[in-house]
């Protein structure tokens, strides 16, 4: 049986995510009010498929075919928010995020979803994990001056950020798309698509683990989680 890949947690680590979690334990609709971003890569590669079903004439329909490549690997870096209230589209990083492109992501998109959702800058808090472009001097200037509460956190939590999960179902219907992308323009249009077609009780779900996340760090004493 293969083990589970979890990051590896220094014991400092270990009581920050024990600390973080025994100061929210009390949370529950405070949950709610908290607005989860992230970045995630997604690689053009081949369908999962096996099998197709086609009937006589169909062997070369896109439908039918599985698509080989040859180059190397070809990969689209999206960032997304989401909150118990609604979610953002998709923005596509160019190479890699850096704080200019953050800077635009802040003022373009999470400002607009902030007070849209929740009425002002600050009536939510910001999740955002410990990545340079976020901790950079020039991001947090920005993030005061829009006037966003920004939650603390810790590193090496990817299982406290419940984007991830939904990343990890983004990955899901990319691979069991009928026609996979053969190449970076498609594969974010892909991503578009499927993300927006996730349902809302989805996302509305990943918010109310929240409570059960919190309790499992504090029983595991700090170490990671199922999530």
């Amino acid at each position: 049986m293969k083990p589970a890949l979890k990051p590896w947690l220094s014991e400092n680590n270990k009581g920050k995510r024990v600390q973080w979690e025994l100061e929210r334990r009390s949370w529950v609709e405070e949950w709610s009010f908290v607005f989860c971003t992230d970045e995630s890569s997604f690689e053009v590669r081949r369908p999962t498929r096996a099998r197709v079903w086609r009937v006589e004439g169909e062997r070369y329909s896109p439908t039918c075919l599985r698509p080989s490549f040859n180059s190397g690997r070809q990969s689209v870096m999206v960032w997304g928010g989401f909150s118990g209230r609604g979610r953002t589209p998709l923005y596509r990083v160019k190479g890699s995020m850096q704080s200019d492109q953050y800077e635009e992501v802040l003022r373009e998109l999470v400002y607009h979803h902030i007070v849209a959702d929740f009425g002002s800058p600050g009536g939510a808090w910001l999740q955002e994990d410990l990545a340079p472009c976020h901790a950079s001097k020039r991001s947090k200037a920005v993030k005061a001056d829009l006037g966003f509460n920004v939650l603390p956190w810790m590193g090496q939590s990817p299982d406290l950020n419940p984007i991830e999960n939904a990343w990890g179902e983004l990955d899901r219907r990319l691979r069991e798309r009928a026609v996979a992308p053969t190449n970076k323009d498609d594969l974010y249009q892909a991503l578009c698509e499927e993300w927006e077609a996730m349902p809302a009780d989805f996302f509305t779900a990943l918010v109310e683990s929240m409570p059960r996340r919190v309790e499992a760090v504090i029983e595991a004493k700090g170490c990671g989680i199922k999530y």
